[in-house]
């Protein structure tokens, strides 16, 4: 890389750093504890050392407004590609397709109808990915699209496809796969009752990706920064699949994933298990 360009993207990285820094940090350390017997700092510790990181971001995570938040999205580009640069292998799990869809449509309101949802999913799903492309492309990285539902995850076949596809990804080194879920075929991240084998925010989809790609930690940003009590269906399920999977599972809020990711003590984490926790 031209030297020009590298000093540019080390000033664009600091930038977005010192920015991430500056902020309140939310403590819930009883909670980091909980049905664990393994210390914060090694717990901790072993997050700021994982080889492969699946990190996941909510709608509300990434957007304001029922807008994407650009300015988030370059953020996380410049987190990833201190990742990248750390040699770590990195897959990102995003929602936000319908928040595309509604700026398309020049839709304030989300709608509540489960086919409308679809349709508008479908129609933001390439604007998003769109969107992903620009932010990274700043930091040299490439973006790879990969639409999935828990079927894709039901055969050792389709499993060893997904996988074998990612570790070709980390092979190249600037290329960042992201996932989905694919609304068009599937209503089951969009419907707004909670059941078995139901995506709620992308949750049990990072953990699918988490579980078979054997990743070493899962991060998952929330607005609340914690396990709070929305989505705490889905993200219960999602931490007992990671964790027994032999992964660490972190949630923090958006503008402290850079502290969670080198060990500070923010948000939650969940060790990894034996057995399930709830």
């Amino acid at each position: 890389m031209h030297k020009s360009k590298v000093s540019t993207l080390k000033n664009r990285i600091s930038s977005v750093l010192h920015k991430m820094i500056k902020r309140n940090v939310d403590l819930h350390p009883q909670e980091h504890l909980q049905n664990s017997n393994i210390s914060e700092p090694l717990m901790k510790k072993s997050i700021a050392d994982a080889k492969t990181i699946v990190l996941k971001f909510g709608t509300n995570a990434i957007t304001t407004d029922n807008r994407i938040d650009e300015d988030k999205l370059d953020q996380m580009a410049a987190e990833v590609k201190l990742l990248k640069l750390a040699k770590k292998n990195v897959v990102i799990v995003t929602s936000g397709a319908v928040a595309c869809g509604m700026e398309i449509n020049n839709l304030q309101v989300r709608p509540v109808e489960v086919e409308e949802l679809q349709l508008l999913s479908a129609e933001g799903q390439p604007l998003l990915m769109h969107k992903y492309k620009t932010a990274f492309s700043k930091y040299s990285l490439g973006v790879l699209q990969a639409l999935a539902t828990h079927h894709h995850f039901s055969t050792p076949q389709e499993r060893e496809n997904a996988i074998n596809g990612l570790r070709l990804a980390f092979a190249k080194g600037n290329k960042i796969p992201i996932f989905n879920i694919n609304d068009f075929f599937t209503k089951e991240e969009l419907m707004p009752k909670f059941k078995d084998h139901t995506f709620t925010d992308n949750d049990p989809l990072a953990a699918l990706v988490t579980k078979y790609l054997k990743a070493d930690a899962l991060v998952i940003l929330s607005n609340a920064g914690n396990l709070g009590s929305g989505g705490g269906t889905s993200k219960k399920k999602a931490i007992d699949m990671a964790t027994t999977s032999g992964a660490i599972v972190a949630i923090c809020k958006f503008e402290d994933l850079h502290s969670a990711l080198i060990g500070e003590n923010v948000g939650n984490i969940y060790p990894p298990r034996d057995s399930p926790a709830w």
